[in-house]
């Protein structure tokens, strides 16, 4: 199989390629040996693997070798004369790499549109359904593009041949460790600071997210700790009621921060921005990315006014020390003598049915059964009552609107990743969903960074979504994590001396529900405007038109209905855009 690696419209670079032909620019590096072609693109303040790779014996061999320390550094394309290859991206998809199989070549890029334009592909329909009914952040659905047979290879996979066919594969998979918090501690909180000062070296200022949870403002004491000055963001409600404003200016004293309030309206309000704009804005496909397409701007033009070119988030803190909703069943099948007794407990307070409950944690089905027996249900037919799901994917619910070429779509999508016995991130449900979420929070970095200016220095980092952070925490065992005494304790335990507990034991979370209400409310005559016209995502056969005008004169209380419908506004928009930047459409 030939292997052709897109760099741009203007270059295609294979094995026959002579090595003075080659542009290379800053960003990416190429190593020859006598047997080998790599392409590299390193992510920012990776360390130095350009000795590695100058090895003049560099051979394939070595490539898979180093694997963890290339994926932690660098996304590459290794390939020898006879065309075998390891292709794989870093951990953190700060240069994510897709890939496409057809007529015996295999092509590889940086960017799925550049492989979508050389070979012609139509658009995904599937791909579609599933942004509409926000499943496409679940594994393993997540690798698919908006362009037919284009796919993401997935950060902890990489690409090989294997027995003539082109599969991605795990290296190594994560099952825990079973360790108790004190025996993570040092470990975790190593790792961190290492993160923060890897990344954030030579910077005396960055920017920060300061939403008053534990995860931003943890981050912003560690950076405080290390010396660096911060400009910290807090989103605010027009009428104050948000409780975490008075722990973020707590903490933005404590941590001498420049702290910059921000109307959360003014961030989410999209009615300015035309579908050329939602397309550029969003280069990999219209995702939920789009809530972050204003304050992006913001931040950034914030952060260059004052000479900052980074802005750290506290992304994937919520699943790496937090609850999740495959605790009960990952605590059920562990060797923790009170267990049953602690679940009991758990399910009387919670006021869950006990059979049900009890039968949802002697659940054993793979994944691909999961993936076998997926049913698109309607809202209002899905059962809330086991708030703790024990099934690798959880019940996908939809609206009345999505039709049933959609949902077949979807069926047929899961069915055939069934067919093929598709591997799990983790045996343990838990730590599956904890590197799922992960995986999601590591392609909104990805969608950030892409929203930054071409002409302008400016990046956005997520370090606990860094792979030796995520490993360190995956370590902490579901006893614990299960029967916390305080909100997330692994994070309390690793906190900067300076940092209050009291932030780890309060009780009154902030919620946006009431101005997302309301910023809702205000779009939905323009919503019923949008869809009362010949749209894009009528013609693709997924949404039907009377039935989502019916719905928009609907209203749930917490306005999920609005938010789905605006969800199919990005789709469109960015359909659109799509078509007027292609100057073609086909379906």
């Amino acid at each position: 199989m030939k292997v052709n690696v897109i760099l741009s419209k203007n270059q295609i670079i294979t094995t026959d390629t002579l090595i003075d032909e080659l542009v290379v620019s800053e960003e990416l590096k190429t190593y020859t040996a006598d047997n080998l072609l790599m392409i590299v693109k390193p992510h920012k303040n990776s360390e130095d693997i350009g000795r590695f790779l100058a090895k003049e014996n560099l051979n394939i061999e070595m490539i898979e070798s180093n694997l963890l320390e290339l994926k932690k550094n660098a996304s590459f394309v290794a390939i020898t004369k006879e065309n075998h290859f390891v292709i794989g991206g870093d951990f953190n998809n700060h240069n994510p790499i897709y890939y496409l199989e057809k007529d015996e070549e295999l092509f590889i890029s940086f960017y799925p549109e550049l492989i979508a334009s050389f070979t012609k592909q139509k658009l995904n329909r599937t791909y579609f359904a599933l942004r509409i009914v926000n499943f496409d952040t679940v594994y393993p659905f997540t690798e698919l593009t908006p362009w037919d047979n284009v796919k993401l290879v997935n950060s902890r996979k990489i690409l090989v041949s294997l027995e003539g066919q082109v599969k991605q594969v795990f290296p190594w998979r994560s099952n825990g460790e079973n360790k108790t918090i004190a025996g993570v501690a040092g470990e975790l909180s190593k790792n961190l600071n290492s993160v923060l000062r890897k990344y954030l070296e030579n910077q005396p200022k960055i920017s920060a997210d300061l939403s008053g949870g534990l995860d931003s403002t943890s981050l912003c004491y560690f950076c405080k700790n290390l010396g660096i000055e911060l400009n910290t963001v807090f989103l605010s409600p027009e009428d104050g009621a948000d409780s975490d404003v008075v722990w973020s200016n707590r903490a933005s004293r404590d941590v001498s921060a420049e702290h910059v309030i921000l109307p959360y309206s003014s961030t989410v309000t999209l009615s300015t921005l035309d579908p050329i704009a939602i397309y550029n804005a969003l280069p990999f496909g219209p995702s939920e990315s789009f809530r972050y397409i204003n304050l992006a701007r913001k931040i950034i033009e914030i952060g260059l006014e004052n000479d900052i070119s980074t802005h750290i988030n506290g992304h994937g803190g919520d699943e790496l020390f937090g609850p999740l909703s495959t605790m009960a069943w990952s605590l059920y099948h562990s060797n923790y003598p009170n267990r049953i007794r602690n679940l009991y407990g758990f399910a009387r307070l919670n006021k869950f049915n006990l059979f049900k409950f009890f039968k949802s944690l002697t659940d054993n089905t793979s994944l691909s059964d999961n993936l076998r027996n997926l049913v698109c249900q309607e809202v209002e037919q899905v059962d809330f009552d086991i708030k703790y799901s024990s099934k690798w994917i959880s019940t996908l619910s939809v609206e009345s609107f999505v039709t049933q070429t959609a949902r077949d779509l979807i069926t047929r999508c899961a069915t055939s990743y069934a067919e093929k016995d598709i591997e799990s991130y983790s045996d343990d449900k838990s730590i599956h969903k904890i590197l799922e979420e992960i995986e999601s929070h590591t392609l909104l970095q990805r969608d950030l960074n892409a929203m930054v200016p071409t002409d302008k220095y400016f990046r956005f980092l997520s370090p606990y979504t860094n792979y030796d952070i995520v490993e360190s925490a995956l370590k902490y065992n579901i006893d614990e994590r299960f029967n916390a005494k305080v909100t997330k304790p692994m994070l309390a335990e690793i906190r900067p001396s300076s940092m209050s507990l009291e932030y780890f034991q309060r009780r009154d979370k902030g919620e946006y529900s009431k101005p997302t209400f309301t910023e809702y409310s205000k779009r939905k005559k323009i919503l019923q405007k949008i869809f009362s016209e010949e749209c894009l995502i009528y013609k693709l056969g997924l949404v039907d038109r009377v039935d989502l005008l019916e719905s928009l004169n609907k209203f749930s209380a917490d306005g999920e209905l609005l938010e789905n419908v605006m969800r199919i506004q990005i789709i469109e928009f960015w359909l659109r855009g799509y078509c007027e930047s292609e100057g073609e459409y086909e379906i």
